[in-house]
């Protein structure tokens, strides 16, 4: 039920100041269990919001966790890494995959 919540305020995008309410956000920090679904929601949705530092973070984050990334895990965080530059980490992802 919460990915679904969770997945709904993501899809509602628009132009809106996220930095002073963000319910994406707020949903995921209430959520007891975390999975990877959770966790592609909330990278793709600071990627959809040009927040790519913090989506890097949070696919960080969930690596340290021990949630094991999905093939969608790895979509989500590639273009922060390309918009960022940081080329480096995206060489190191990619082998991952490998």
């Amino acid at each position: 039920m919460c990915n679904s919540l969770l997945n709904m305020y993501s899809a509602c995008y628009n132009d809106f100041d996220y930095s002073q309410y963000d319910l994406v956000r707020r949903v995921f920090d209430t959520m007891r269990k975390r999975n990877v679904v959770a966790w592609n929601t909330l990278v793709s949705w600071y990627v959809k919001t040009e927040r790519y530092a913090e989506a890097v973070k949070q696919f960080r984050m969930m690596m340290g966790m021990r949630i094991t990334p999905s093939a969608v895990s790895f979509v989500n965080v590639f273009p922060a890494l390309s918009a960022m530059g940081d080329y480096k980490n995206a060489n190191v992802l990619h082998s991952m995959l490998l």
